[in-house]
């Protein structure tokens, strides 16, 4: 009995997907998705003062099954981003936060919307305090934005749709459903008055061909 069960078990794992083929082949679970990710979240993951380690040795190291023809390409895939730091802060963010969004947003045609929190400095968590308003004051105390990030998520919630508002009043323009190519909603200020910005952006082709990379290397990431 005992055998029977582990070969079971062995049989559901090699017919298991990875979570990315998963998304590709849209094997997901719900109606609709609203996501939202921070402009900077690798950051405060990533020693900031390692500053002498490449994107290539930065990817082997995050990602030991990554072979050299492939690290190289992160290299060059992350070249042009700065210093060698910002690189792989870049890389520790898109590669665990960013781009996994993106694939689940992909699962969900003309039901997904994303957004991008950059309120600085953007870095992973630095969200949190704005869903829930009264708990703390945030960095940036703006009634007329905490009300339109907040109230996004609770229309959506409530319509899957944050178009559907629960209310009208809020600055939140029209909200495209996402698509390859498209526009999400960008939450952020101004500099240096602090004025609420809340408006669609175009999705960086460059980060989405970043995404496409390390998804189609998704079986030696564990993605």
């Amino acid at each position: 009995m005992m055998v029977h069960k582990i070969t079971q078990l062995a049989r559901s794992r090699t017919h298991a997907h990875r979570p990315t083929l998963s998304f590709i082949q849209r094997k997901v679970n719900g109606q609709a998705l609203l996501a939202v990710t921070n402009t900077f979240e690798g950051t405060v993951f990533v020693n900031q003062s390692a500053t002498a380690v490449t994107a290539a040795q930065y990817s082997s190291e995050l990602f030991p099954d990554l072979a050299a023809a492939q690290t190289n390409t992160v290299e060059k895939l992350y070249s042009g981003l700065g210093t060698d730091i910002f690189q792989t802060s870049a890389i520790q963010g898109e590669t665990i936060f960013i781009c996994p969004t993106y694939y689940m947003l992909s699962a969900f045609p003309g039901r997904s919307f994303k957004g991008e929190f950059a309120i600085p400095p953007g870095f992973h968590g630095g969200d949190l305090v704005y869903y829930f308003p009264g708990t703390s004051t945030p960095p940036f105390n703006n009634t007329a934005f905490i009300d339109a990030f907040a109230q996004s998520f609770t229309s959506f919630i409530i319509n899957q749709n944050p178009n559907i508002k629960v209310d009208p009043s809020t600055i939140t323009p029209p909200w495209s459903p996402f698509a390859v190519g498209d526009t999400e909603m960008l939450f952020n200020q101004t500099a240096p008055d602090g004025l609420p910005v809340v408006q669609p952006i175009t999705t960086s082709s460059a980060l989405l061909t970043r995404c496409q990379f390390w998804e189609s290397v998704g079986n030696l990431t564990a993605q």
